[in-house]
């Protein structure tokens, strides 16, 4: 691949191998040509610093036993995040912010987020997007699609990403 970066450099990308067992991750060479066209040494890329580790759809009900975010896939364990049909929960362990932004934020900026404004209950509400930070190091993104008090005494369905420690 040829690619044009925001700094006016000119790269080319040449993907080695994709991993199947880490979403998201490839390996690639790269060379990098300054703005004067001088190319750069050619060296090993490895993705960006932050490769997703598990993204897709999760529920969340207020019968069940919450969901953690250190499992991949995301599933019931010791760090869970919980629903009570009203507010999303989580012990000691595991941190939350609501993201008050109207985009979704990077890896970089959900972490920073949720670091300056922990907490661990926050009022749910669909649309409404939450960072979160793992026991075990995890940042993560959860956006509520939709809620259903009808479904398991109180049911959140989101859309959540998971990026590696």
């Amino acid at each position: 691949y040829c690619l044009l970066t925001g700094q006016g450099h000119t790269a080319y990308l040449q993907i080695t191998s994709i991993d199947p067992n880490a979403s998201d991750t490839v390996d690639a060479h790269v060379i990098v040509w300054n703005t004067t066209g001088q190319a750069g040494t050619a060296a090993p890329f490895t993705g960006p610093a932050f490769v997703i580790w598990w993204r897709g759809p999760i529920s969340i009900s207020d019968l069940g036993n919450g969901i953690d975010f250190d499992s991949r896939p995301p599933a019931s364990g010791s760090n869970n995040l919980e629903y009570d049909g009203t507010f999303l929960f989580s012990n000691d362990l595991l941190q939350i912010a609501a993201w008050t932004k109207s985009f979704m934020p990077s890896r970089d900026q959900c972490n920073v987020w949720v670091q300056t404004h922990p907490g661990n209950q926050v009022l749910s509400e669909t649309g409404t997007g939450y960072c979160l930070l793992t026991g075990q190091g995890h940042t993560a993104y959860l956006q509520i699609t939709s809620i259903n008090p009808d479904v398991a005494g109180g049911t959140v369905h989101a859309r959540a990403i998971v990026w590696r420690p």
